[in-house]
Order: structure tokens, then C-alpha cells, then sequence
């Protein structure tokens, strides 16, 4: 077992997969260099698992998943706590939107007594379309699932063991991390963080493939 591990699936960011190591690394060994970072290619039609595999190359503690198609991002994200040895798993966007700096104080939040913590984003830097479709799916969810969700949170979270390997047991038909991971009950908090720009490439909208609903 090992103390951190950091799950990101991948999706189209063959120009991003360098940047992101990087500064995850530097992230994590201001608390530890006992981790492990997973990359999750969730079926890109561009060079990402070339990038994945190069890198993994150069170092044993990166971790690499193919998908032979895309399944959708919270699939690649299960598939990531599937393997994650961590006694802490954190699990991010492969965009940068998620900035790997913030990392040490969803750690920090997480050692005084939580087992989920969650990022809230204090501004979106996303276009007014792309803000609008999220909203329109915010609301299609609420209506499937009864549960009014926090907007400003998505992805960006650390978890505990106990909170992965429960993950692990429950089958959850949403396939939505956010609301599978609050929906076990374990005592959860939150960070604010400001959002990172995307250091490339287009943002991804959820779809119904996301939700396990095709």
C-alpha cells in the first residue's frame, strides 16, 4: 500500500499529459514520496496513451488503464480507485481545470477527521454555452436522482481507504463519482479553490454515457 494515490482519466489530451505528471508530482511530494499516480485513457482518438506510456516509462510510480473505447469519465474514474493502493486516493479532471496545487489542502482538510473532501471552485472559467449545458444536465440529474447537488463541485475530491473500498462494493447504476462517493454517508467536507485555465484541447460535456443511461 502506498500513502497517495492520484487517479485522472484522460480524454483527448495527448498535449496535456507531460504538464499535469509534472505538477502533480511536485504536489505530492510536498506530503510524500510514497505515492502513485494512475492515468486512465478512456479511449482518445489522439496520441494520449503514446504520451501515457512514454512517461510511464521514465517512472514506475505512474500507473497506466486503456480503454478499447470511451466508456465515459466517472467509468475511468471507478476503473482508477479499482487499482488505487492509497490509503488516500485523490481523484481529478486530466485538464488542468483541477489544479494539482490544490492537492495538499484537500490532504490537509482530509487529516483532521474526514474521509471525503471535495473541491468547491470559486470561478468557472468555462464559456456561457458550455456553463448552460452543465446546468441543463444538473437539472436532468436532480430529476433522475431526487438529490439537489452542489454546482460548484465536480470530480475533485480525496477519499479515504475505507471510502474507496466501499466504492469498490456498492454497484451504483449513476456511475457519477460525485454523488456515488457523497451517497455512502462517510463524514465529508469541502475546500475552495480557484479553477484552473485548460492548458488545451476543448472541455468535455457530461453525457449520458457518464451516467451508465446508454
Amino acid at each position: 500500500m502506498v500513502h497517495i494515490s492520484v487517479v485522472v482519466p484522460m480524454l483527448n489530451e495527448e498535449l496535456i499529459v507531460s504538464e499535469l505528471v509534472e505538477r502533480v508530482k511536485k504536489s505530492l511530494k510536498e506530503l510524500t514520496n510514497d505515492y502513485e499516480i494512475i492515468l486512465i485513457d478512456d479511449g482518445s482518438r489522439d496520441q494520449t496513451w503514446l504520451s501515457i506510456t512514454k512517461i510511464c516509462e521514465k517512472d514506475s510510480k505512474i500507473k497506466k488503464i486503456k480503454f478499447s473505447r470511451n466508456f465515459g469519465q466517472h467509468s475511468a474514474i471507478n476503473a482508477g480507485i479499482d487499482i488505487a493502493r492509497g490509503q488516500w486516493v485523490v481523484v481529478m479532471d486530466g485538464d488542468l481545470q483541477d489544479k494539482p496545487e490544490v492537492i495538499p489542502s484537500l490532504y490537509a482538510k482530509a487529516t483532521e477527521g474526514f474521509d471525503t473532501v471535495f473541491v468547491s471552485r470559486i470561478k468557472r472559467n468555462e464559456a456561457l454555452t458550455y456553463l448552460i449545458m452543465q446546468n441543463m444536465f444538473y437539472r436532468i440529474l436532480k430529476h433522475l436522482s431526487g438529490i439537489d447537488f452542489d454546482r460548484t463541485q465536480a470530480n475533485f475530491s480525496i477519499i479515504s481507504r475505507k471510502v474507496a473500498e466501499k466504492s469498490r462494493r456498492v454497484q451504483d447504476n449513476t456511475k457519477f463519482y460525485p454523488s456515488a462517493i457523497k451517497s455512502l454517508g462517510f463524514k465529508n467536507s469541502s475546500v475552495s479553490a480557484l479553477q484552473g485555465k485548460r492548458y488545451s484541447g476543448r472541455p468535455h460535456i457530461v453525457s449520458k454515457r457518464d451516467l451508465n443511461l446508454v
